[in-house]
């Protein structure tokens, strides 16, 4: 393994997971698992540090959800902490408020730039659960900190907030071939200037096909 950063706790970076392959399984959220006045079910699942992960032609539904990959140096012991190589392609979700989050730098601890993440040939619908509180939070993807993401060949129908939303610069972000609803924000950056070049240096976004569903057309 390597060394740990001054101040912190020796590990071994063995302990990352490697070459996982989630394949042709159905994950379903029971919207009992909504217990009135706490907060909503965690994601299907959640990734904090791994390396070669695939996850192919799988279904997702039940109560409202997510997929989250967040680079997480949980206890400061871990500063190798990443996810790269991520393939999420052929999947169907049904429900979802992000489609997917992808925090891909760790805002508490030291950790590795995360890097390549492909997501592809999904599909995301709205389900027939969908809380009062939850109509206007669909969102194909929060993008924060990583490089070369490629999102394309996705279909994506009831985005209400908005397509890609980014606090933190990803670069070489791919975005093609898409077919989706603008959503209220549409691509929406929240780095000073907020520019497109200060979210996604490099970005390539091309022969997509997106629907202008802005409830406010003064919205950019």
């Amino acid at each position: 393994g390597k060394a740990p950063v001054p101040g912190t706790t020796a590990a071994w970076e063995g302990q990352r997971i490697r070459d996982v392959l989630i394949q042709g399984n159905t994950f379903y959220k029971n919207p009992l698992f909504k217990i009135p006045g706490y907060g909503d079910p965690k994601g299907w699942f959640e990734v904090k540090d791994g390396s070669r992960l695939t996850l192919n032609g799988n279904a997702f539904f039940g109560y409202p959800s997510v997929m989250v990959f967040t680079a997480r140096n949980q206890t400061g012991a871990a500063p190798w902490s990443r996810i790269d190589d991520l393939v999420i392609t052929n999947n169907i979700v049904t429900g979802y408020t992000d489609g997917l989050i992808l925090l891909m730098t760790d805002t508490y601890h030291v950790s590795e730039p995360s890097k390549n993440v492909t997501v592809a040939n999904n599909l995301f619908v709205p389900g027939s659960i969908r809380s009062a509180s939850l109509q206007n939070m669909a969102l194909l993807a929060s993008v924060n900190g990583a490089s070369n993401v490629q999102i394309h060949h996705n279909t994506a129908t009831g985005l209400a907030k908005g397509l890609i939303y980014t606090e933190s610069a990803s670069s070489g972000l791919v975005f093609r071939d898409n077919i989706l609803s603008n959503g209220t924000y549409g691509m929406g950056c929240l780095v000073p200037p907020a520019t497109r070049d200060t979210c996604w240096p490099g970005l390539v976004m091309n022969k997509n096909v997106v629907i202008d569903n802005r409830t406010n057309r003064d919205y950019a």
